[in-house]
């Protein structure tokens, strides 16, 4: 169901340019076309009412420009998100304050940030052409959840078979049989989730972590506007020794070049092209993995060892043994853990994980 209203959006130069509002699969959205001032700044505010509890911002510039969000406030000007003491320490929160053609902040992200509250909130962004901050159209999309419960929910995930690996009978059995594994793993943190199937004609993708695949922003026109969308193609364009990428963390709902989940069939079924019974519980573990980042969750240390999530509740570790000891059964560890005979089962999540991902929007 759809409808538009009159909501006014404040830009840059004080009185904005009237907005589109739908509600799309329970979400209040409202869209916007906006412009940067001459020194790149974007400013605006959105009013929130006192039964929304999350929402999910999207910034995209079109080529050569990038974007990034640099604050929101609450109201009476408290501040949330700053993009300079998110991105230049040790432990990861958000990718907002990264430039990017397509960027997502989503508030609250931990248990422990403030509730979202009635009255106005204020973001801040910026728009730049190689170093120069430069005057840019800006589309804006922010997503707002009334979910007064952030311990359960429903996920819609939509499977879409690239390339025509839906033509191989062995390939969706396996799929079908890792997505029971993986409705298992979420139930344990209260996501129930639920699949649509869709097929999609070109397979060979790039990543969209990398945000130049245009087929992304088909394929996310092609599904419902809360859907999350995993794509498993024949392999990954470039990255042929990668299981599995998310298109971002947060990943967006809008349509973007970064709006799915890109999963390798051939490097899941393995070297032989027949899936066994582990191979169809790593490939369930990859896609719970990498829809876990599209939700919110980093890896809690990558795989340099020198960096870490934001969470109190995953260990800091300083290095691959003692990482490995650690977290080796942890869904979100940056990859399988294998022996000379197997791999160790990833399912564990913990819960602040939990509660990230119970907080994005795409969870009802």
């Amino acid at each position: 169901m759809r409808w538009s209203t009159g909501l006014m959006l404040l830009g840059v130069f004080g009185c904005g340019p009237p907005v589109e509002e739908t509600v799309e699969d329970g979400l209040r959205v409202v869209r916007a076309s906006l412009k940067s001032g001459a020194q790149g700044q974007v400013k605006f505010t959105l009013p929130v009412d006192d039964a929304e509890t999350a929402l999910l911002a999207t910034l995209q510039v079109p080529e050569p420009f990038l974007t990034h969000f640099e604050c929101l406030d609450a109201p009476k000007n408290n501040p949330l998100f700053d993009w300079d003491q998110e991105t230049g320490g040790l432990y990861s929160k958000t990718n907002a304050g990264f430039v990017a053609q397509a960027v997502t902040l989503n508030w609250p992200i931990l248990a422990s940030d403030a509730a979202l509250e009635s009255g106005r909130y204020r973001f801040c962004a910026s728009v730049v052409e190689g170093n120069q901050f430069v005057k840019q159209d800006v589309e804006l999309t922010i997503a707002l959840k009334r979910d007064p419960d952030f311990s359960s929910g429903s996920l819609q995930v939509a499977i879409v078979y690239a390339g025509g690996v839906d033509e191989d009978p062995e390939l969706v059995a396996a799929t079908e049989a890792a997505l029971d594994l993986w409705v298992d793993l979420y139930a344990d943190v209260g996501i129930e989730v639920l699949f649509s199937f869709y097929t999609f004609p070109n397979g060979s993708l790039d990543p969209p972590a990398f945000g130049t695949e245009d087929d992304f922003i088909a394929i996310a026109e092609m599904t419902s506007f809360r859907e999350v969308n995993v794509v498993i193609a024949p392999e990954i364009a470039g990255l042929e020794d990668v299981f599995g990428i998310s298109g971002d963390i947060p990943g967006p709902l809008v349509s973007s070049r970064r709006s799915g989940v890109l999963v390798s069939a051939l490097l899941s079924a393995g070297a032989d092209g027949a899936f066994t019974a582990e191979e169809v519980r790593i490939f369930a573990e990859t896609m719970a993995h990498e829809t876990g980042h599209y939700l919110g969750l980093f890896h809690p240390v990558e795989a340099t060892f020198d960096s870490w999530d934001v969470l109190m509740d995953t260990p800091v570790c300083t290095s691959e043994l003692d990482c490995v000891m650690a977290m080796e059964d942890h869904l979100m560890f940056p990859f399988p853990v294998c022996g000379i005979q197997s791999c160790t089962p990833q399912g564990v999540i913990t819960d602040e994980q939990a509660a990230v991902l119970n907080r994005h929007a795409a969870i009802d």
